[in-house]
């Protein structure tokens, strides 16, 4: 059986899991580069609980995405905050992880102020997250309530280097993104399970 026909015989399968993507609340993704005939290409890729998708695009831009969503627009989207990731759904889980390894980028460029406040939270929202499956909603919301009094607080503090600033003005513009994880119990902190997904391609890179 040639490749061509491997790819014939996997069409349906793979037209159903875009429209599953399309269909979806909640969508998770990541990209990757790859080398695609000599030339730099990119490798998305788009998960739900229940599917995941592939796809291989010479462009990393908001293009290739809509075109795969094709005029729907999921209620939450889980991603790094590259703007490539951006306004793709009606709210945005950003990826703590990877907020918390900036985090302490500027702290160990010299910011004791602001990074390491916004980093304490940020794992704070993080354990909760992990243990929000056994809470009750009212539990939830007092959590909720407390890590914004926190990011409050924070938001005041002045960032101690230029890296710091940079996080402490994307926060300022994009704070909705740090609590999504705890206003839906269907959408996680972090796009890890994306970045597992790529671990393969990025391995053999």
């Amino acid at each position: 059986m040639s490749l061509i026909d491997d790819a014939a015989a996997l069409a349906p399968a793979v037209a159903d899991i875009r429209t599953s993507i399309r269909a979806a609340p909640v969508v998770m993704s990541d990209e990757t580069g790859l080398r695609i005939d000599g030339k730099n290409g990119w490798v998305w890729l788009f998960r739900t609980p229940w599917d995941i998708l592939f796809l291989v695009d010479r462009r990393r831009a908001k293009a290739a995405v809509a075109e795969l969503l094709a005029g729907a627009r999921p209620e939450a989207w889980v991603s790094d905050r590259g703007p490539v990731q951006g306004g793709h759904a009606a709210e945005r889980q950003a990826c703590l992880a990877h907020l918390v390894r900036d985090c302490r980028k500027a702290e160990e460029l010299g910011d004791t102020a602001f990074a390491p406040a916004l980093r304490a939270i940020l794992e704070t929202i993080l354990r909760h997250d992990a243990r929000k499956p056994a809470w009750a909603a009212s539990t939830l919301a007092l959590r909720l309530g407390e890590v914004e009094r926190r990011l409050d607080a924070v938001a005041a503090i002045a960032a101690g280097h230029r890296e710091g600033e940079k996080l402490r003005r994307w926060v300022e513009a994009h704070r909705a993104e740090l609590t999504l994880c705890l206003r839906r119990r269907d959408g996680p902190a972090t796009n890890n399970v994306s970045g597992r997904g790529l671990g393969p391609i990025v391995w053999a890179r």
